[in-house]
């Protein structure tokens, strides 16, 4: 975890990316492929066995002189990879800032405590339950909770920067306040999320999962305390979304989006320069500079200080990346009820 001083210097840096169009932050899925079959996972198949080694090599080198330094590797699960601890040499040896997502549960010790010297930034897993029947009738794999908590363990052990997700859905909503009292006891981050949205082909299959209203009315207020959301007026020239200004993503087929959940294909690592799609890309360019006051139906709603909206998961389920989200007003209008009823 940060202390306030680097956080502060983060920040500082971030802002300047965004002043100066400078592209500090990338996301990259390995591949697809996964030893779990998470029920809300937006990825439709699991079968993509990723960028070989020596592109993701070439394309590390690309992102240096840009010069990108903060690096996430995605899956799919990374440590189905038989090349994984090639690529995270590698990227060290680059000094990214290298942060892993991972469900944690092909790990041992000795990955592990190689994981330690070569002074990963952070590893990003998920735990749905510290009940293990709900966790893995999520994961579907019978065991996944034991062996996950296993190897967080040795993680801890390891003095290595850990974050623990949970993300919410009707299976599982009474157990994320479990999970974050175990975080704070272990001295791991906590995140949580309640969105499930569509798979990135447009199936919509996740939303069964989706809690129904009473339940997100009994959990909201506490999820947005821990997510830091705060009720405010969204100003005209506000970005709709401020992370783009900064950073983008690469799927397992080289494709680039403005970020792992905006689906607004910008490019391909194949076809062009990385430094050639984020500073000659005309659509990337017109995206990253989409203000508020764009969103007309969504600047001049009465619930417009309750929403968190993302603009890609607005094209993804609505298909218009400046209309209503639905799934933004589902929130929107059941914060509305909940904090004017607390005024």
């Amino acid at each position: 975890m940060m202390d306030t001083d680097t956080s502060n210097i983060y920040s500082e840096i971030y802002d300047l990316a965004e002043k100066n169009n400078t592209l500090v932050n990338v996301i990259i899925e390995l591949l697809t492929k996964c030893n779990w079959k998470c029920k809300h996972c937006y990825i439709p198949s699991h079968d993509n066995e990723g960028i070989s080694k020596e592109v993701l090599f070439d394309m590390f080198t690309q992102l240096r002189q840009l010069p990108c330094f903060d690096l996430t590797l995605t899956g799919g699960e990374i440590f189905y990879r038989k090349d994984i601890m090639d690529i995270i040499r590698k990227a060290r040896e680059m000094n990214f800032n290298l942060t892993l997502l991972t469900n944690v549960s092909l790990l041992d010790e000795e990955k592990i405590k190689e994981l330690a010297h070569l002074y990963i930034n952070q590893i990003s897993c998920t735990i749905f339950s510290l009940d293990e029947n709900i966790h893995d009738s999520i994961t579907e794999i019978p065991g996944s909770l034991k062996k996950a908590l296993n190897n967080i363990m040795l993680i801890k052990k390891y003095g290595i920067p850990l974050e623990i997700k949970t993300i919410v859905m009707k299976q599982n909503y009474n157990s994320f306040k479990d999970v974050e009292i175990f975080c704070s006891e272990n001295g791991f981050q906590f995140k949580v999320d309640a969105e499930i949205f569509s798979k990135n082909n447009g199936d919509s299959a996740p939303h069964q999962l989706k809690m129904s209203e009473n339940q997100l009315q009994e959990v909201l207020v506490d999820i947005d305390k821990m997510r830091g959301f705060s009720i405010h007026k969204h100003s005209a020239n506000e970005p709709i979304c401020p992370i783009i200004k900064s950073s983008i993503s690469i799927n397992s087929n080289g494709d680039v989006y403005p970020c792992n959940k905006y689906f607004y294909k910008i490019g391909n690592i194949y076809d062009n320069s990385i430094n050639h799609i984020w500073n000659d890309n005309s659509l990337l360019n017109k995206i990253k500079n989409l203000q508020w006051k764009d969103l007309l139906k969504c600047f001049e709603c009465e619930n417009n200080e309750y929403c968190s909206r993302c603009p890609g998961v607005a094209l993804l389920e609505d298909g218009n990346l400046l209309g209503k989200s639905s799934l933004a007003c589902e929130f929107a209008n059941v914060r509305y009820k909940l904090y004017s009823s607390n005024s």
